[in-house]
């Protein structure tokens, strides 16, 4: 895996309950988000990026405030903040091993499309779970660290 990272990427849900980092050699750009076309993602208008070479960094300020949703295969949890509703990362554990998409809704500043362009619609509905969880591993972003601190 490469270790150059030169770009940072921040962002967070509404409320900042939910936090990351995300370094990559990649130059983020909105045309490279894919929009998941199963009905979750579709009604939160979540955009998704990802760079296995990236590194990725989750805080969440007050677990109490945190939802992990799972539907469907139960293969991945979608963090969602019970405070403000926004779902900036999903994580998916492979092999004991936590890998994650970022939501670039979510990124400070937002990455905006031009009038005109488009993003990639991708279709996961057939997918088994095998191949589900070997796509993951092979395109999500690998090296994640998530850290959660308890409420008051």
């Amino acid at each position: 895996m490469s270790q150059h990272r030169s770009h940072r990427y921040v962002g967070q849900c509404h409320c900042g309950n939910i936090k990351y980092q995300f370094e990559t050699a990649r130059v983020l750009d909105a045309r490279n988000s894919r929009e998941c076309q199963c009905e979750f993602c579709l009604m939160h208008r979540n955009l998704y990026q990802s760079d296995p070479d990236g590194k990725l960094v989750i805080d969440v300020g007050n677990t109490q405030q945190l939802n992990e949703y799972q539907f469907g295969h139960k293969t991945a949890n979608f963090l969602i903040c019970r405070n403000c509703g926004v779902m900036p990362v999903v994580t998916s554990e492979i092999d004991g091993k936590l890998y994650a998409v970022i939501n670039v809704n979510c990124l400070q500043p937002r990455l905006v499309l031009a009038e005109g362009e488009t993003v990639v619609p991708m279709v996961y509905s057939d997918e088994k779970t095998g191949p589900r969880l070997a796509r993951r591993k092979k395109n999500w972003i690998a090296d994640v660290t998530l850290t959660q601190n308890v409420g008051l």
